[in-house]
């Protein structure tokens, strides 16, 4: 994908601490639930045009994975699914 796609820059995150060393005191960020919700859709948006322009390119490739993500949007069933969302 990144040979294909050209890619030139990377980026990582680590977790950083608060306070003495805590594994239940690390975070990466600190996002609204909102802010995460809209950087989950972005992901997620950008993970379905990956597989739809692989798709467009070579139609061989099995379907599988994209009708799993797009099951995983309408219908999530990990992490409590939409009720989170509501709260």
């Amino acid at each position: 994908y990144y040979r294909a796609n050209e890619v030139q820059q990377f980026t990582y995150s680590r977790p950083v601490r608060k306070g003495e060393k805590d594994p239940d005191n690390e975070f990466a960020e600190e996002l609204s639930p909102l802010e995460n919700a809209i950087e989950t859709m972005e992901v997620t948006n950008e993970r379905i045009t990956n597989i739809v322009q692989q798709h467009t390119w070579d139609r061989s490739l099995p379907v599988h994975p994209l009708s799993m993500l797009l099951n995983g949007i309408v219908d999530p069933a990990v992490m409590g699914g939409y009720s989170n969302y509501e709260k």
